[in-house]
């Protein structure tokens, strides 16, 4: 395994670090619901799609049922009664204005769409690239200095990834997966500590606390590892890794490595269900030519640095945490900190607990984020 980074300093370096980046957000997938007037199957229009626009897609019917963790098991079930191919889910990469607008055009010259086309799931990702093109062994050191970086400054409010209130609140945690030999490993910044039926944000529970405010020090955050938010094709998800590859097929244990220059960090925002997208202005996929990426993304994408109080045990706990868990384990020590010190109170002054507690903005890395999404906007005005 390679060796952890050590945390930047708070100081005026992450300006300059922040200006050694380039960003670039893109709408990596996209997933549509569609309904059509004539029958055709599934293969056919997948076929059909595929050959006249040149996108990759996978058309699934609807009246199949999906299992537990398909991307489009989400979608309510059908009434028994509608017919077979005609109800599809369809599964865009790597779409553009152009493709995507291709993708419809075919579905209705083969089988004429019936209704509004529906977005349910949207992947919206944001690329970190060395802002100075380097000799291959140079590049591999700054990406790896930009993996780092998104594990340990990126932000997401945590109370979020309960709100569709999953079976298991502990499995919406940060955590990180990597490959050790043949075996898959997963390891959650906070270790369960004998509780592994609450989430970490749940910190009105004594054992949370614990949790959070153990003095054993974390794992350390790899750098070929994914870093996860979330519970996949949940409401919402994020995910942080190295992007050296494509292609990737777990089934097959295959994949399409990147030439040296398309390597990049990477964050990605997965927004999931009907329900979701339309609660952020997507309620059709015509929406998509007004869409706000930056609106979209509040409270999910964001870079935070830490803060502590100005004594030796805060800072040298902050610089710890920093080194395995990041600002997402700053910021819950200290808000179980504060937990409870007010817990021991009389009386208990009002309580100030909230997402975000004990860390300030990173302005110059927000507002790298903040152009790069305000471009993806104006490049979907033409949709």
């Amino acid at each position: 395994m390679e060796n952890v980074i050590p945390p930047a300093t708070h100081s005026a370096a992450e300006g300059n670090i922040a200006g050694m980046l380039s960003v670039k957000a893109l709408i990596d997938r996209i997933a549509l619901v569609v309904s059509t007037r004539q029958p055709t199957s599934y293969r056919a229009l997948q076929s059909a799609i595929a050959a006249r626009s040149g996108t990759t897609v996978y058309v699934v019917d609807r009246t199949i049922k999906a299992r537990k963790n398909e991307w489009y098991a989400c979608l309510p079930d059908l009434d028994p009664s509608k017919p077979t191919g005609q109800h599809f889910a369809i599964m865009v990469q790597e779409p553009t204005p152009a493709n995507l607008r291709a993708v419809l055009k075919t579905i209705e010259d083969i089988a004429e769409i019936d209704g509004e086309v529906r977005p349910c799931l949207l992947e919206l990702a944001l690329d970190f690239f060395p802002r100075n093109p380097a000799d291959p062994a140079e590049a591999l050191m700054s990406r790896e200095r930009i993996v780092g970086l998104l594990q340990r400054h990126h932000w997401s409010a945590g109370q979020g990834f309960l709100a569709h209130k999953p079976d298991a609140p502990r499995k919406v945690d940060r955590r990180q997966v990597y490959q050790e030999e043949e075996m898959k490993q997963t390891r959650y910044l906070f270790s369960a500590a004998g509780d592994k039926t609450h989430s970490d944000v749940e910190l009105h529970e004594l054992t949370v606390r614990n949790r959070a405010l153990n003095p054993k020090p974390g794992n350390d955050l790899y750098l070929n590892a994914t870093v996860y938010q979330g519970v996949l094709y949940a409401p919402r998800q994020i995910n942080i890794q190295h992007k050296i590859a494509d292609q990737r097929n777990s089934d097959k244990d295959t994949l399409a490595y990147l030439p040296n220059e398309e390597r990049r960090g990477r964050v990605e925002l997965t927004l999931t269900s009907l329900e979701t997208l339309e609660q952020v202005g997507l309620k059709t996929v015509d929406d998509l030519a007004q869409c706000r990426f930056r609106k979209i993304s509040r409270n999910l994408l964001g870079f935070r640095l830490p803060t502590c109080k100005a004594d030796g045990d805060a800072i040298n706990e902050a610089i710890a945490q920093m080194k395995t868990r990041g600002v997402y384990g700053v910021e819950l020590n200290q808000r179980a900190d504060n937990h409870e010190l007010r817990q021991q109170m009389k009386p208990r002054p009002r309580k100030t607990d909230h997402d975000g507690m004990g860390l300030d903005d990173w302005p110059e890395m927000n507002a790298l984020v903040g152009t790069a999404l305000d471009h993806l906007q104006t490049k979907w005005r033409r949709f």
